[in-house]
């Protein structure tokens, strides 16, 4: 990496796993999680402003390597990033979207507090199914 970065320990420790992220801007920059100096998964949010000083957490991809999946990277990834957001008192809720074909994917978000509110069609453009719900946590 070519910036500043900080580890957090974590509890794979037969994994030697390491999450970086910048402590300056943690929804401007992905948060990275490594072993061995291989990328094997990532997350990337940004802030959106809902008006009156208040914002949501929009969680833009989260993604682990096949071999590295129901190892809790995941969980550490997405359980980090929540709680940098919630340390902000003005950031009430996180939101993201999901190809509604996804199960492995509502099945993980759901087991962290998030549920469906809204099915969107033909959200995607370039993939089948188009369709994806919107899946919102609250922060407060």
């Amino acid at each position: 990496m070519s910036s500043p970065a900080f580890s957090l320990s974590l509890s794979l420790s037969p994994l030697g796993l390491c999450i970086f992220s910048r402590p300056r801007v943690p929804f401007r920059s992905p948060c990275a999680a490594y072993y061995n100096d291989i990328l094997i998964g990532a997350i990337a949010c940004r802030l959106e402003s809902k008006g009156n000083g208040k914002a949501k957490l929009y969680i833009m991809t989260l993604g682990v390597l096949a071999p590295y999946r129901d190892l809790g990277v995941g969980t550490h990834l997405l359980e980090h990033s929540l709680r940098v957001a919630m340390e902000d008192p003005n950031i009430e809720e996180a939101y993201l979207h999901v190809q509604t074909s996804n199960d492995g994917a509502i099945r993980f978000y759901d087991k962290h507090g998030f549920a469906i509110t809204e099915m969107i069609p033909n959200y995607y453009k370039r993939i089948d199914p188009p369709d994806c719900y919107i899946l919102h946590r609250s922060l407060v």
